[in-house]
């Protein structure tokens, strides 16, 4: 009886942002819908005349066609090549030189990069790398959309520089996971050789001001006081930042160390310049250009609305009230002020309990319904001090009130990118920011669909895994300090392979027979791992492939399932190829060639498949899952990415009952990571409270778990967090939305 099961996943398509609501007196936009007021004759938002034609193609509307475009070639004087030319002394060659570089670089009206770039570029991006380029001075807030390519744009803008002569030294700052994507794609698509710092001996011993670097640098590391001390010891001629919303915070270490760095240009690269307040992009700015917003006090007196502030409310007894404790005698003043306890002199309290209830007047009566209509509304008691004045008898009372942080939190998240003087932030803002929108620079994605294979293992299979996972757990309990580290790491790493196929297996059991040939629990795992002939992943791909026709891009962590993989594909008649690390630079190329040619199947490693265009395939099969759901992503990209012309279909392979079964769900399901855009799950995991990576949390949660019922219930957990994390996302995301807002809108055009 077969288990089988392949269940599409019910992904949800993405809306477009609401229009705004028309008001009285207002109608929409022809151009784009947005509101406009009757007495305005000017869209707001677009510029365009309230009375002029939609916009679309106006020349095939009035029957016109543009004459074809003639490219003028200058003609080489023909001396140039004469074998008999006199040679130009070394002097005027090096003065013709000179004039030639003058030459291109008169101004950045034109890109003069793109020939040596290996990029499939967009207008968008070319018209943001000349904006940075010619109007910011090179030192820009690049604050695209996810997946509109910012790292395209920063390159760009650092080849065009580098080519002009302009920069010769280049600092990248990125999250640890994308420091070695960022090196890659320096080399592949901009041809230009990175060196990631990670060791101290990397540093040269004393390094030369002007001499030429090419660094990447993780921020974790970077802040380190070794690194820094390093780092700060020269100066840049261009600093590219990714990820600069870890920024947003001044206080931070990682802040300080960032704006000590002496640098010419600046390019900082985050989707979400703004999380929860504004003075988190005043932030951002001041490293960018120190000055730009004015002082952190002009800033928030010119832009940012003013919180409610602190209230004072004054209740006046007629009667003297009896309250015993606050009767001090003279002495007992004086005592108090020698001690320095000032504080008991008018008994002053925070608990608005402490009233009594006597009769008040009129003015009385209305203080207090004013500290309890406060009081609902989110304020909390500062202060409360009766006082005794020497002209009469009676008390007053003084009240002090202020918001709580979670209420003045509340009401900053309503409208956090609300500025008070919205037209002048603009103009501001324009100056050294670029955000571009996937809705106003006409990019779409190509339709994807996901789906999740399930299937039980064999019973060999089931087997294998089961008692191999008890001797796991057992084995990690058993370790000491001392040696958990490197078990910890081969032992998880068998965990994975478990999941992979058999032959992965076995190939790490083997490792561990020969380090502990005693051990005979390990030696009949191996010899059962010797005996499984075909895994129940290899039937299901097989299932796969013969139920939907075209090309596949299989993904596998592991060489022994690749090898196993390509060997039985080919024997059933199905031309594959296999792909990895360590390939040869000319053989990868053939490989790539053949899959797009004839072969039907490549089955890659992680690595193997980074800078390579594969976009002539659309069906990806996620053959063994890894635990970092930033891998995954990477996987959906080859093939999920601008210039796609078909729907994308995502396989993925899951066994019942096993720890990848439960990460699956929790991807698919619950963070619902495939209905997202390349690049919003890095920001969403990023919301997590603590350094602990995903797959790290997922292997606490195995380890700390006996049975099946107990790994589940801690998968529930890292559930409940990763839906907060989400939750804070989308947060965000509003109030980067607002601030997309804040930026295309036109200023105000008022009648005479």
């Amino acid at each position: 009886m077969t288990t089988d099961k392949l269940e599409w996943l019910p992904l949800s398509t993405p809306t477009p942002p609401p229009k705004k609501q028309l008001s009285a007196g207002e109608l929409p936009c022809p151009t784009c819908g947005w509101p406009i007021a009757s007495n305005i004759d000017t869209c707001p938002h677009c510029g365009r005349s309230r009375d002029a034609a939609p916009t679309g193609d106006i020349l095939a509307t009035l029957g016109l066609e543009l004459p074809p475009p003639v490219i003028e070639a200058v003609t080489v004087p023909a001396d140039w090549y004469r074998p008999d030319a006199p040679l130009s002394p070394p002097g005027l060659y090096q003065l013709r030189l000179q004039a030639e570089r003058l030459r291109v670089t008169t101004g950045f009206d034109r890109l003069i990069c793109l020939d040596d770039i290996s990029v499939d570029h967009y207008q968008h991006q070319l018209d943001a790398a000349l904006r940075v380029l010619r109007d910011m001075r090179g030192r820009a807030l690049l604050a695209d959309e996810v997946g509109l390519g910012k790292t395209i744009e920063a390159g760009i803008v650092m080849k065009e520089l580098l080519e002009r002569g302009l920069v010769n030294s280049v600092l990248v700052i990125t999250p640890a996971s994308l420091t070695w994507q960022w090196q890659e794609e320096m080399t592949a698509k901009f041809h230009e050789s990175f060196e990631v710092l990670e060791d101290l001996s990397q540093w040269p011993d004393a390094p030369v001001e002007n001499q030429p670097a090419r660094y990447i640098i993780s921020l974790s590391r970077a802040k380190s006081a070794q690194w820094a001390e390093r780092l700060l010891s020269r100066s840049y001629d261009l600093l590219i930042i990714d990820e600069a919303h870890k920024l947003k915070n001044h206080r931070t270490a990682a802040y300080k160390f960032v704006n000590q760095i002496r640098k010419q240009y600046v390019l900082m690269l985050t989707a979400t310049p703004v999380h929860n307040h504004l003075l988190e992009l005043y932030n951002l700015i001041t490293i960018l250009r120190p000055g730009h917003l004015g002082t952190r006090r002009a800033f928030r007196d010119n832009f940012i609305k003013r919180a409610e502030p602190r209230y004072t409310a004054r209740i006046v007894y007629s009667h003297t009230p009896p309250l015993p404790y606050l009767r001090l005698t003279g002495q007992e003043r004086r005592d108090a002020l020698a001690q320095g306890q000032t504080d008991r002199i008018y008994q002053r309290t925070t608990d608005i309990n402490d009233l009594p209830n006597l009769r008040l007047d009129r003015r009385g009566r209305r203080a207090v319904q004013t500290i309890e209509s406060l009081l609902a509304d989110g304020y909390e008691v500062i202060d409360f001090e009766a006082i005794r004045p020497t002209f009469w008898q009676g008390y007053s009372f003084v009240c002090v009130l202020n918001l709580t942080e979670a209420a003045l939190e509340a009401r900053q998240k309503r409208k956090p990118v609300t500025p008070d003087n919205p037209a002048a932030l603009r103009q501001l803002l324009r100056e050294v920011m670029v955000r571009n929108r996937r809705s106003s620079v006409g990019v779409k994605f190509p339709p994807r669909r996901a789906a999740i294979y399930a299937f039980d293992l064999t019973p060999p299979e089931r087997q294998l895994y089961d008692t191999m996972t008890i001797y796991i757990r057992q084995e990690l309990r058993q370790s000491t300090d001392l040696s958990r580290g490197a078990l910890q790491m081969s032992l998880m790493s068998l965990q994975k392979q478990l999941c992979s196929s058999p032959a992965a297996a076995a190939r790490s059991l083997q490792s561990l027979v020969d380090r502990r040939p005693d051990d005979p629990r390990l030696a009949e795992a191996l010899v059962l791992a010797w005996g499984i002939r075909q895994s129940r992943k290899l039937v299901a791909t097989l299932d796969l492939l013969a139920q939907y026709p075209g090309k596949f891009l299989i993904f596998t962590d592991y060489l022994p399932t690749l090898e196993l993989l390509v060997k039985e594909l080919n024997q059933a008649g199905i031309e594959t190829v296999a792909f990895h690390g360590g390939l040869p630079a000319l053989d990868r190329l053939e490989t790539v060639r053949r899959f797009r040619d004839s072969a039907r199947v490549m089955v890659s490693t992680q690595s193997g498949s980074e800078g390579h265009n594969l976009q002539f395939c659309h069906q990806l099969i996620n053959y063994d899952l890894p635990w970092n759901p930033m891998r995954i992503e990477q996987r959906v990209g080859r093939l999920h990415r601008l210039g796609q012309q078909a729907d994308v279909s995502i396989f993925n392979l899951s066994a019942n009952n096993t720890i990848e079964a439960y990460i699956l769900d929790l991807l698919a399901r619950k963070i619902r990571m495939f209905e997202l855009v390349i690049g919003e799950l890095d920001l969403i995991l990023g919301q997590s409270d603590d350094d602990r990576g995903f797959e790290r949390r997922i292997e606490a949660a195995w380890e700390e778990s006996l049975t099946e019922a107990e790994l589940a219930q801690l998968i529930a957990q890292l559930d409940q967090i990763l839906g907060q994390a989400q939750s804070e996302y989308d947060t965000i995301r509003s109030a980067s939305d607002e601030l997309s807002d804040l930026l295309e809108a036109m200023d105000e055009v008022r009648p005479p």
